[in-house]
């Protein structure tokens, strides 16, 4: 990754690059899949879902 000057070249610092942007996105994910867990954990007891209900609601709302 070195030339004889003893500096990088550009295709391992893009490398490098890319490596730390896909990090930080991994990273980004992982916590909002965290902060989306907590928020769900927090809502309270679950409640019976209803999927008739639901169809109908969205049929009314959508057409269909």
């Amino acid at each position: 990754m070195d030339d004889d000057s003893g500096k990088r070249n550009d295709a391992g610092h893009a490398d490098d690059v890319l490596r730390r942007a896909d990090r930080t996105a991994d990273d980004r994910r992982i916590r909002d899949l965290m902060n989306a867990l907590h928020a769900g954990e927090c809502s309270g007891e679950p409640r019976p879902w209803d999927h008739e209900a639901f169809l109908a609601r969205m049929t009314a709302r959508y057409g269909g």
